[in-house]
């Protein structure tokens, strides 16, 4: 080797150690901390996370960033064309917060105390979905969704959150999609979504709800479906969802309602499904669905009725399914579904009722009836074979008539 390809050999190694120590300088910089930091090479800013260890599932618009699987393409685009990238474990990435535009972001990891431990918060998030943490922080959630004007959804079901703040969505102009199910929620604040106009879809399944603001929904118009299962509600203002003439969907089942007021559901023209199971109502109003013209499906099993309103279904022309079971209901009225040429179902099992006549009905043939008793595991499920189900009948009657006399 001469003297020349020496030094020029030596040149090559001294330049190789410099841009492996100068990678490395930047593998460990301090901006792996998680946060939007100004890039020194761009007048821009980038997006940098610190390594999480848990699963983090991201929409992104062009690329997945370094240190995600799918790169340099993801495998897999949504029909919105925008590709689905999940984060590896222990990896740190910075990638131009131009180039990612980040729309959704999922974090699972059962451990998160705080939503600062993800480092992946985006500016132009619309998804946000962090379910089955341990987040509980009111303010730290407040601030956060604050710096997200852009969300349209999120999921924080099976945290550890008590209380909410009133401004917790005060910056979300777009929200439509809010799910906190599986909380330990003791109260809704009065003005929580008073600047949500868009919202749509509201789930409080299983916390610890016992009351409801009066005008918690007052300046949400296209509210479509509410979901407040297994609480411990008791009373409702009348007024609730007065304001809300688009809903679809009421769930208030297993609560501790005793009593429904007969203006309840008199603003809600387009409901469709009613579910107040499994709470302590002892009596209907007989005017309850007096409005409810587009009434599909009403559940009230599991409460303490023994009568039903012999007018109760009359304005109901597009009713489909009734279930009262496991009510203490003795007697039905004469005509009591005369006025429902849509109804294909009813279940009265578990009453104090040995026969449903089929003479309650508009149709008669064409109801499934199911009315189990107490002492019949089986139960009777009379079909459409109107003819079969009366020769068992009457055969039954006689054979019984028979052995009395």
């Amino acid at each position: 080797m001469n003297k020349h390809s020496s030094i020029a050999y030596l040149l090559v190694v001294i330049a190789t150690q410099a841009i492996v120590s100068k990678s490395l300088v930047i593998k460990n910089a301090p901006w792996k901390t998680g946060s939007i930091y100004p890039s020194k090479s761009r007048d821009r800013y980038a997006l940098a996370c610190q390594p999480v260890r848990d699963i983090i599932t991201t929409e992104t618009g062009k690329v997945c960033p370094r240190g995600w699987t799918g790169y340099p393409q993801c495998a897999v685009a949504d029909e919105r064309n925008f590709g689905k990238c999940k984060r590896i474990d222990n990896a740190d990435f910075s990638v131009s917060y131009e180039t990612i535009q980040l729309r959704t972001i999922t974090c699972q990891s059962r451990r998160m105390h705080c939503m600062k431990e993800s480092g992946v918060i985006s500016g132009d998030i619309q998804y946000l979905y962090y379910p089955r943490n341990m987040l509980s922080h009111q303010d730290e959630l407040a601030e956060t969704l604050s710096y997200l004007k852009q969300l349209s959804a999120v999921n924080f079901a099976r945290n550890d959150f008590k209380f909410l703040s009133d401004n917790t969505f005060q910056g979300n102009k777009y929200l439509f999609s809010v799910n906190f199910d599986q909380n330990n929620l003791w109260a809704v604040p009065e003005k929580l979504f008073y600047n949500n106009q868009r919202l749509m879809i509201l789930s409080l399944v299983a916390n610890k709800l016992d009351y409801l603001p009066t005008t918690l929904f007052f300046r949400n118009p296209y509210l479509r479906d509410v979901n407040f299962e297994r609480n411990n509600l008791t009373l409702l203002q009348h007024e609730l969802f007065q304001q809300n003439h688009k809903l679809i969907t009421i769930n208030l089942a297993k609560n501790m309602i005793r009593e429904i007021h007969n203006r309840m559901f008199h603003e809600n023209v387009n409901l469709q499904q009613l579910d107040l199971s499994d709470n302590r109502i002892e009596t209907i109003p007989h005017n309850l669905l007096r409005n409810n013209v587009n009434l599909n499906d009403l559940s009230v099993s599991g409460n303490l009725l023994s009568t039903v309103p012999s007018h109760l279904f009359d304005n109901c022309p597009e009713l489909r399914s009734v279930t009262f079971d496991r009510n203490m209901i003795a007697t039905l009225p004469a005509k009591l579904f005369h006025k429902n040429p849509k109804l294909t179902r009813v279940d009265f099992s578990y009453n104090r009722l040995h026969i449903v006549s089929r003479h309650i009905f508009f149709d008669g043939r064409q109801v499934s009836i199911l009315n189990k008793q107490w002492e019949d595991k089986t139960g009777i499920l009379e079909t459409e074979d109107e003819t079969g189900e009366w020769n068992r009948l009457r055969s039954r009657l006689t054979k019984s008539y028979r052995k009395s006399s």
